[in-house]
């Protein structure tokens, strides 16, 4: 869940950015864009203080892919990633 809102607000802005439709306008796209990047930072910090970064051994090579990509979205706070 945490990966797929990460990614439908990115791949909603390239379509606009490629000068493809989209299904939301830009300010909507900001605006959810945050949102998940925000509520993605409050999971994955609490994931990381329960069990420790999720590694393969953990979650499996994808779910570890995924979660690192979350991460390195919380621009927010550049310590945390």
């Amino acid at each position: 869940m945490m990966f797929n809102n990460d990614q439908k607000w990115r791949l909603e802005y390239m379509k606009i950015s490629n000068g493809q439709k989209s299904a939301y306008s830009q300010a909507t796209i900001d605006s959810n864009w945050n949102i998940a990047d925000s509520l993605n930072l409050i999971e994955a910090k609490s994931i990381i203080h329960q069990y420790g970064f999720p590694g393969y051994s953990l979650v499996g090579k994808e779910g570890s892919n995924r979660f690192w990509a979350i991460v390195q979205h919380c621009d927010e706070e550049p310590d945390f990633q």
